[in-house]
């Protein structure tokens, strides 16, 4: 396996995107397996090294700029991720991730339910809407 391909093992909003709902990402999420791969790749970008910490949503992030920020966690908590507060990556979520094209590459993205689950979370009504409504078709 390449490194790009086990880089996008999730993208968190880009996927509605992907999915052509309309909405504008604040940043581009992945969650990958090797953090320190990832900032070898993101290394002419890098605004924040890989770093570990503790009483986030993952035990490693770290962050790039590219137009957009993008940043990359990896061993994500449990506790983020579950019935009580639905996260869109995480191990609950990972055997849901489905495989979608996006710019002629394949990429794992969490599904439009639990996507709508964590806006509804976080009270972003508009987004809310629009996956609904993406949903329907």
């Amino acid at each position: 396996m390449t490194a790009a391909p086990k880089l996008m093992t999730e993208i968190e909003r880009v996927g509605a995107r992907a999915r052509f709902v309309e909405i504008s990402p604040g940043d581009i999420d992945i969650s990958v397996d090797d953090p320190f791969l990832a900032g070898e790749i993101f290394d002419d970008l890098l605004v924040t090294p890989v770093e570990e910490l503790d009483g986030w949503v993952a035990r490693y992030v770290g962050r790039a700029f590219d137009a957009a920020i993008i940043e990359w966690t990896s061993d994500p908590h449990a506790d983020n991720d579950g019935p009580a507060r639905p996260g869109e990556f995480g191990p609950n979520v990972a055997p849901l991730i489905e495989n979608i094209e996006w710019h002629g590459r394949q990429i794992g993205v969490p599904p439009l339910s639990v996507q709508l689950a964590t806006c509804q979370r976080r009270g972003q009504t508009e987004r809310v809407e629009l996956i609904r409504a993406a949903m329907r078709h």
